[in-house]
């Protein structure tokens, strides 16, 4: 779902398996589309609570999306200026299509589907996360 408009910066990256995208917390004015590869996004929960779950420094994490290719991340910072809600690390080798603020939104006025796309991502990845709530136990 590259975006193939005329006037877009097509500018692509590659990151090596087990590279750290972007972390939580941090600011973000950039959103990738995954041409080949796996990226892992999840948010840290607190202290380590089984040794199988540590992945970075010793803390639990909360697994929120596997995107592959054809799939988008990155995209919240992106649309409400706020700082990234999760962490991103490259499962396999990684290449993938950046998108800064200003290419994402001339991207929007000119392919209307993609719009469309990423509310439909949107619904979806909320959907997945009330699955995980419930599925833990914590919702009402």
């Amino acid at each position: 779902m590259a975006p193939d408009q005329p006037g877009i910066d097509r500018h692509t990256r590659h990151y090596r398996s087990g590279s750290v995208i972007f972390m939580e917390g941090e600011p973000g004015h950039e959103m990738f589309i995954v041409l080949h590869g796996s990226v892992l996004l999840y948010q840290v929960v607190g202290k380590k609570i089984r040794e199988e779950t540590a992945v970075t420094f010793g803390q639990a994490v909360l697994e929120i999306a596997t995107v592959r290719d054809g799939d988008f991340f990155g995209e919240m910072a992106v649309l409400d200026g706020r700082p990234r809600s999760t962490c991103a690390v490259a499962l396999s080798n990684l290449d993938v299509v950046v998108l800064d603020e200003a290419n994402f939104d001339q991207v929007i006025s000119g392919r209307p589907e993609f719009a469309l796309r990423i509310m439909r991502e949107f619904s979806r990845r909320v959907r997945d996360l009330e699955s995980k709530i419930r599925a833990q136990g914590l919702s009402r």
